[in-house]
């Protein structure tokens, strides 16, 4: 079924660029960070939209769907996005080409250090919730972890020093398996990942079926090739406690986590370490935890980062602009005999990206998983 694009912007002169003048569009969002989007049109009016290349990172806010869908939502929710390049082609005499290309909202946290911070016994979660707010321009959707540290900022982006200093720290029972990404480039998540949360699961099949999202040749992929550089084998962790001077070790691995699971079964652990991690906040009394439990929480959330894709399933499909990432999804899957495929089962969705191009719309999926059957 032929879909009809739509595309509404908030920025003068874009929100009629559905028809003979758009090119092109897509807009790809995913767990792993910021979204990315990119526009292409061409006009016989350039002065009208000369605005777009003046203007220095440009915000604005956009919502592209169909008119036609009967399996989902007919349009996406709406997405703040930021204008980081403006290319003008002058082609021939007759017409001028834009090209506009950026990412979510979510890039001001790269655009903010906190290198002068300090924290004195807070929670890491209450660090994140005062960083984003004093970015700006965000809101937030912080779980509360457990555990009190006292920590100093560096001069990196307060993303990367999210991502890679405090979410290693984040821990609660109630999950270790922790995200940090940004929602329709405004809502920061940082939060344990629930393959059983997030609503009533997307129900994703290859075969045609009333109220389903159907898959074209999906692929189901098991990739193992980086695991050591991916932590995703089996990790040490080790450091050395203060109190009781002594060098404390632990193996962290699937079976040493209580990770959140949609389905039976886990990850094989491989018999060899892959990499030794030294870990120490504990010195100079930086935490109120205990140096052994310490270890444990940082050692389960840094396999949780790195071990949760042992399983991928890319897919093309029909234009379905609602979908979202970090939902629940359950495939049912068949082989030619109408057989069912043992990737069937439940998965999440980790990226999604949205194509159009000269009046063909498409959707490519990636749904990941940690677990086997």
């Amino acid at each position: 079924m032929t879909r009809k694009f739509t595309l509404q912007a908030n920025s003068r002169g874009l929100e009629n660029l559905v028809g003979t003048e758009l090119v092109g569009f897509h807009y790809i969002e995913s767990l792993d960070g910021c979204a990315r989007w990119a526009l292409i049109f061409e006009t016989q009016k350039p002065r009208q939209y000369d605005h777009l290349i003046k203007d220095d990172e440009r915000t604005l806010t956009l919502r592209f769907g169909t008119e036609m869908n009967t399996t989902g939502p007919s349009k996406s929710a709406l997405k703040t996005v930021r204008i980081l390049l403006s290319e003008k082609h002058l082609v021939g005499n007759s017409k001028t080409r834009f090209t506009l290309k950026g990412t979510c909202g979510g890039i001001s946290l790269q655009r903010h250090r906190a290198k002068d911070k300090h924290w004195k016994e807070r929670k890491v979660s209450q660090i994140v919730d005062e960083l984003v707010s004093e970015v700006g321009g965000l809101s937030s959707r912080i779980e509360p972890t457990e555990g009190k540290f006292s920590l100093m900022g560096c001069n990196i982006p307060t993303g990367r020093f999210v991502k890679n200093h405090l979410l290693p720290l984040a821990y609660t029972e109630k999950g270790r398996d922790w995200r940090f990404w940004v929602e329709n480039g405004k809502t920061v998540h940082f939060a344990p990942s629930d393959p059983r949360g997030g609503g009533k699961p997307l129900r994703f099949t290859n075969r045609f079926r009333d109220g389903w999202f159907i898959l074209n040749s999906p692929k189901i992929i098991k990739d193992t090739q980086f695991e050591t550089g991916l932590r995703s084998g089996k990790i040490e962790m080790m450091m050395y406690d203060a109190d009781r001077n002594q060098l404390i070790r632990q193996d962290v691995g699937e079976h040493s986590g209580n990770f959140n699971y949609a389905a039976s079964g886990r990850p094989k652990e491989r018999k060899h370490v892959s990499e030794t991690i030294r870990v120490n906040y504990q010195q100079g009394r930086q935490t109120d935890l205990r140096a052994n439990k310490l270890l444990r929480n940082v050692g389960q959330t840094i396999w949780g980062q790195h071990g949760r894709s042992l399983y991928r399933l890319v897919a093309l499909m029909d234009y379905e602009p609602g979908i979202r990432v970090n939902a629940p999804a359950f495939v049912d899957l068949v082989d030619p005999l109408d057989l069912p495929d043992a990737s069937t089962g439940n998965w999440i969705v980790h990226t999604v990206k949205h194509l159009y191009s000269r009046g063909t719309t498409k959707t490519w999926v990636r749904l990941e998983k940690r677990w086997e059957r």
